[in-house]
This record gives C-alpha cells, structure tokens and sequence, in this order.
C-alpha cells in the first residue's frame, strides 16, 4: 500500500512539473509568472575525519611513560555550499510590482517621476505620492511616505495638510475676508452708492426774483446776489411806462 501525500506537497510537485522555467504569457486574470531558480545555500554536513590522537603508556625508561601518537574518525560538522532550486512567483514582463501588485509598468510617453523602480521590477511611489503611477496625491487628512501618517490639524480648515510636509494648510486673512465678506461688484456700487435723482429745474420770472442765498459758498452767494438785482431792475424798467408819454397824451 502507497503512502499518501498531503495536499501542499502534491501541489508543490504539480508547480515544479508543469510550469516553465521562464514567464508565461500574463493573463488577463493573473499577471503572475512562476519560474525555478537556481541558488546555492550554505549547509551544515556531518562527516568523518581522520584526527591524530596522544596518547600516554607505560614504559621501561626514565621517567617510565612513553608518548605514542594514533590516528581516529571523528565526526565534526563542516559547512558545505549545496545548489538548491526553489520557485520563484514574480509579476510578468510588461508589468512592475508595486503596492503588492502587479501593475502594467510606466509607458513611455507617459512620464512617472514619482515612482522609482528597482530592479527586482519592485516599485514604490514617493513620499507624499499614491495611485497607479504615483502622480496623485495623498487623500485629505494623509501625507508622507505610503501617505500613512494622519495630518494633526483637527477641525483647521477641514483637517487639510501638505502631502509632503504635514504642514496644516491655513486660509489667509484676505482670502476669508474676499470669500466671505465682500459682495459681488454690482451689489457693492449699489449699496455704497445709491442712485441720486437730479431735477429738473425750468426757468420762471419767479425764480429769477427770488432771492437765492447759499449757505456753503461765499462765492456762490455774492455772484447769485449781482444777477438777482440786475434782473429786477430790467423787469422794473420794461414794465412802467416814461412820465413824458402821459403827459402829452
């Protein structure tokens, strides 16, 4: 009667017997490839040697012990370099490891400065960087490496942070003042400004006879004063007939 093999080992055999040693086509599901490599790998081994031994016997002789050598194995554990296989499961040609992924690597008219390859084809984005291709920033309320560390701004302008530094990103006096306070052009000409209404006015013999006194310029007053009594006297003048007229009549 066969033993029986457990179930990892049977795949472990199926894995080294049915896949190449080199990168299959990715797949539209899995972008994996399995390979074996060759490596050596440092080992202890137990193994006999020969070792000359002193030994001590009795003899006829001054003074009477005499010094005989033998040879004996011993075993002694010796450091070997033994040449093992193992699998290897890497991302495929055409794609890049990042984030423990299997990504499609940077095209090349598609530039990617914030993202850095090895070339173990493992890549990781930069400090204050995320996405496919590491050209978004970190989320609201994250920044750093992996964009890992949690801005420590509390309730500061929603929590915001520069995704490089931590910094806390604060709204200037002028920008609150300009978003909040200011109305728009049109509302402010109106409510600063309000319309004045100029009348009209119609010359009349009344007006002219009336006698104008402003109150807030000298000027004004003396000259409004010369025009008045020059128009009453013409009126005076135009209206009453000469003496000499009536008395011939």
């Amino acid at each position: 009667m066969h033993p029986t093999l457990s179930a990892p080992l049977v795949f472990i055999l199926q894995v080294i017997l049915f896949h190449p040693t080199s990168c299959t086509t990715p797949s539209p599901e899995l972008e994996l490839c399995i390979r074996l490599e060759t490596y050596m790998d440092n080992v202890e081994v137990l193994v006999e040697e020969p070792v000359k031994m002193k030994r001590y016997q009795w003899c006829v002789g001054v003074p009477p012990r005499c010094t005989t050598f033998t040879t004996e194995l011993k075993n002694r554990t010796k450091i070997e370099a033994v040449e093992k296989n193992r699998t290897v499961v890497e991302c495929c040609p055409g794609f890049v490891e990042i984030n423990s992924e299997c990504v499609p690597e940077c095209p090349s008219n598609h530039p990617c400065p914030n993202m850095k390859c090895q070339d173990t084809k493992h890549c990781f984005c930069l400090a204050g960087y995320t996405g496919l291709y590491c050209n978004t920033t970190c989320p609201v309320g994250r920044w750093g490496s992996n964009c890992t560390s949690k801005c420590q701004c509390g309730d500061v302008n929603g929590n915001k942070c520069h995704h490089l530094t931590g910094k806390c990103i604060l709204l200037t006096p002028a920008t609150v003042l300009t978003t909040q306070t200011m109305p728009t052009l049109p509302t402010a000409l109106t409510t600063l400004m309000p319309p004045v209404t100029i009348p009209t006015v119609t010359p009349s013999t009344q007006q002219l006879t009336t006698p104008i006194v402003p109150t807030f310029a000298t000027p004004i007053t003396t000259t409004a004063t010369t025009i008045q009594s020059t128009t009453t006297t013409t009126s005076t003048t135009t209206t009453t007939p000469p003496p000499t007229s009536t008395s011939a009549t």
